[in-house]
């Protein structure tokens, strides 16, 4: 099967970037792959900036997780509310309708694989939210109920 990239994207630096990475890999791979990419003598500029940040995040809340978490969950009570109801007929409510539960299966296997990464099993993953997670979008970190211990890289 043949490969295809983009031509003439501008790779440099986007917001949140870091983030997004930081919420698939977890800690311990960040970690791994700042240290890889710091070690490399062929990397661009733009990936070490990014590894840079990426390295900054570690130890920090994974906040672009608890933001997908958010999503899916409105997502979820949206098809759950949606189901038996006769349609709108709008495009896009038709399209969720089709891809929305098989996407949200899929993707939520991915998803609690990234909060294991984070040390959180369903339950404890359930606590934090109903008591670590304010209003404001303020997280406690390290979170209760979790095994984690301070980084003695630095």
């Amino acid at each position: 099967m043949d490969k295809w990239i983009p031509s003439n994207v501008n790779t440099g630096y986007t917001y949140g970037t870091e983030q997004v990475l930081y919420a698939v890999l977890g800690p311990s791979l960040s970690h791994e792959l700042a240290d890889l990419v710091r070690r490399s003598d062929k990397t661009s500029d733009d990936l070490r900036q990014l590894a840079e940040r990426l390295e900054e995040r570690v130890g920090r809340p994974p906040e672009q997780l608890f933001y997908m978490a958010i999503t899916l969950g409105r997502l979820r009570h949206w098809l759950e509310a949606q189901h038996g109801s006769a349609s709108t007929g709008d495009h896009y409510e038709e399209i969720l309708r089709r891809v929305g539960w098989d996407a949200f299966k899929i993707f939520g296997g991915a998803f609690m694989d990234m909060y294991r990464r984070f040390g959180f099993d369903e339950q404890t993953l359930t606590l934090y939210m109903r008591t670590c997670v304010d209003q404001g979008m303020q997280f406690t970190w390290p979170p209760p109920a979790v095994a984690y211990e301070r980084d003695r890289r630095d």
